[in-house]
């Protein structure tokens, strides 16, 4: 699973309705014909009667969520996190990947993700306000891959932006991580993003919002920063701390071994095993 939407009666991400957990009855994001959530909830409880249905989540809160459902209430369900290859998002030579892009090199910068106006997942608007503080506090710039909304920045801050477009290769997505000193994450709804362990294998720390999966990657002040969600002013104390950290190389090399040893593919390919082996016995 990567999202709630099988163990829920239409919600991708519940957030914070228990609805899941019983019937579904009384949908918070319906305004009329509340009952539809309850019968699509019905149609998956039809799975329950299977004796092998097993559940499996990236995030210990998907798989919480799992166990606590009303689908799955008597069946397994483990957390297998997602799978990063490390043999290409790693450590480059920053000041080369920078140069091959056109982008400054002797400035911190602070790598986003692409996003939209009022998008609710993402938590957008507590990236603009982040960035938006920081910027007037301080001379570092911005990194963002594929086609961001610029207009929600003041100008004075779009001039600090630096976009490089879509970018479809593995290869060339591993060099613009390596071209960032941290990645900001303000995420509202968020399972095990792909985005986090791509870039901590390239040794890049993260600042984010304790959301979701995201507390199972971030370690507060071991390979990066995680505050409360909606929590601004904690998320531009955490990137000063990164950015200015005399310890960053600590904190870059904590970020690759948590890849290392939690999602590289010999360690996913471990714990299937264990979980196979379990299964049949």
């Amino acid at each position: 699973m990567h999202d709630m939407a099988p163990i829920t009666g239409g919600c991708h991400h519940s957030f914070g309705c228990n609805g899941y957990e019983h019937e579904c009855t009384n949908c918070p994001e319906l305004k009329y014909f509340k009952s539809i959530a309850a019968s699509q909830l019905r149609r998956h409880m039809q799975w329950k009667s299977y004796e092998n249905l097993i559940g499996v989540a990236p995030s210990r809160w998907l798989t919480e969520c799992l166990k606590k459902s009303s689908l799955f209430g008597g069946h397994p369900a483990y957390c297998i996190p997602n799978v990063v290859d490390t043999r290409i998002f790693r450590p480059l030579n920053k000041r080369d990947v920078r140069e091959k892009y056109k982008l400054p090199l002797n400035t911190k910068l602070v790598m986003f993700a692409s996003m939209q106006a009022n998008d609710r997942y993402k938590g957008s608007k507590y990236l603009v306000q982040t960035i938006e503080k920081i910027a007037s506090e301080s001379d570092y710039e911005f990194l963002v891959a594929g086609c961001p909304n610029i207009e929600l920045f003041s100008s004075s801050v779009r001039n600090k932006i630096h976009t490089v477009g879509h970018i479809n290769d593995e290869g060339q997505m591993a060099e613009i991580y390596n071209a960032a000193d941290v990645y900001l994450i303000t995420s509202m709804a968020e399972n095990f993003p792909n985005v986090l362990i791509e870039c901590m294998a390239c040794g890049v720390p993260a600042v984010g919002f304790a959301t979701g999966g995201i507390i199972d990657q971030i370690h507060h002040k071991e390979n990066g920063w995680i505050v409360e969600q909606k929590d601004i002013n904690g998320l531009v104390e955490g990137l000063y701390w990164v950015l200015e950290n005399e310890q960053y190389n600590e904190l870059s090399m904590s970020a690759i071994e948590y890849v290392r040893d939690n999602c590289s593919y010999s360690r996913i390919l471990e714990i299937h095993r264990h979980v196979l082996s379990f299964g049949m016995h």
